[in-house]
């Protein structure tokens, strides 16, 4: 069994560090933790999920009529081994649901969607409330999330002709982002962020290192830099600290060392993918390296062995 240990560095030729982090990644690619005891076993594959049929469904009503919701008994008479107690509880309340909410759970028909086209016609886009009068059985969130898929695959990218008149609309009519997003056929977060995109301004190496100087010496405080950087919104600041790791003075940036190595291995056996809480683990690095480490690094060495 191997446990967990710190690495203290002191003299170390590159050769050897270079050596040793090869030797790690292909040991650890090859294993997988057991998040109880931190031991290595072998790799579990995922249990296959077997759709219900209609005939096990069928099966699933007459043993609820005959011995109510007693799922232990109905498991042991007509789905063991393979429907657990659990499962069998699970599926019966999302037939209930489906019983008692038939529009959540089906697909919107052609007729709904042509409903719903001139809804926003007549309306406007953000107008749910009253679009979804126009329906029997659909509330103003199934319409809003519909409306988002539609547009989605009708609007497109958008044309060189749409972002002059865009510019033409922010500048007679100021930030009014829902008024403007109805001419579009567009959200109101579409329209803002294809602006500031527009109106995006390449960042300097100045702005980078006073950002940089200011978050070592405020944290996160972004009321207080925002003041700072007059000409920039707090979402292009965020950003920039985000997907800028030389900003943040709390990140390393360029090779990972053995103990980032070390916690990333530890980390991952703990969370896979789920790179905010591998990167909260090792703190020196932000979710997206710990993302390219493992595309660039980590998978590949796992792939040549």
């Amino acid at each position: 069994m191997l446990q967990s240990f710190n690495l203290t560095i002191f003299n170390i030729s590159k050769k050897w560090i270079k050596n040793g982090i090869k030797i790690n990644e292909k040991f650890s690619s090859t294993l997988t933790c057991n998040k109880k005891n931190d031991n290595f076993v072998k790799p579990i594959k995922p249990r296959k999920v077997v759709t219900w049929s209609e005939e096990e469904i069928k099966r699933l009503h007459d043993a609820i009529s005959e011995y109510g919701p007693n799922w232990k008994i109905i498991w042991e008479n007509f789905f063991k081994p393979h429907r657990s107690p659990r499962l069998l509880n699970q599926k019966w309340r999302v037939l209930n649901m489906i019983k008692q909410r038939p529009s959540y759970y089906n697909h919107w028909t052609p007729e709904e969607d042509e409903i719903l086209k001139n809804g926003i016609k007549i309306y406007g886009a953000g107008k749910w409330v009253e679009i979804s009068k126009l329906f029997k059985q659909r509330d103003s969130l199934q319409v809003r999330s519909r409306w988002k898929v539609i547009s989605s695959k009708t609007r497109g990218k958008w044309t060189p002709e749409e972002d002059s008149k865009l510019l033409e609309l922010i500048k007679e009519h100021g930030n009014k982002w829902t008024m403007i997003g109805k001419t579009f056929n567009r959200s109101p977060d579409d329209v803002y962020l294809h602006y500031f995109y527009l109106n995006r301004v390449k960042w300097t190496k100045d702005e980078d290192k006073k950002l940089y100087d200011l978050v070592k010496k405020y944290g996160e405080d972004w009321e207080v830099i925002k003041k700072y950087f007059p000409r920039r919104s707090f979402y292009d600041i965020k950003l920039r600290y985000i997907k800028y790791p030389r900003t943040n003075p709390n990140i390393n940036v360029g090779k990972w060392n053995l103990e980032e190595i070390a916690a990333f291995n530890k980390a991952f056996c703990e969370f896979g993918k789920k790179w905010k809480y591998v990167a909260d683990s090792i703190r020196t690095r932000t979710p997206n390296q710990c993302s390219q480490y493992y595309y660039r690094i980590f998978k590949k060495s796992v792939n040549n062995d």
